[in-house]
């Protein structure tokens, strides 16, 4: 069986923070996060599990839009 989990805006990991411990390492995450001032692959790390990052934003419809960081320092 295949294990996987979604993950629309990784950002620090928050959300596997809390859904951790229901997973072992047969899980795989997509872990779709734009800002590449952050370090997914650093962050994930603490995960039993397979963390890809993709390097994307998810929305309700295709197309492309300017990311851009404002409002929060840290992010």
């Amino acid at each position: 069986m295949v294990k996987t989990f979604i993950d629309c805006g990784f950002y620090v990991g928050h959300a596997l923070d809390y859904y951790a411990p229901l997973m072992d390492e047969s899980w795989t995450v997509y872990a779709f996060e734009p800002n590449l001032n952050l370090d997914v692959n650093k962050l994930s790390k603490r995960f039993p599990f397979k963390v890809k990052w993709i390097k994307k934003a998810v929305w309700t419809e295709d197309g492309e839009v300017d990311f851009r960081l404002a409002g929060r320092e840290d992010a």
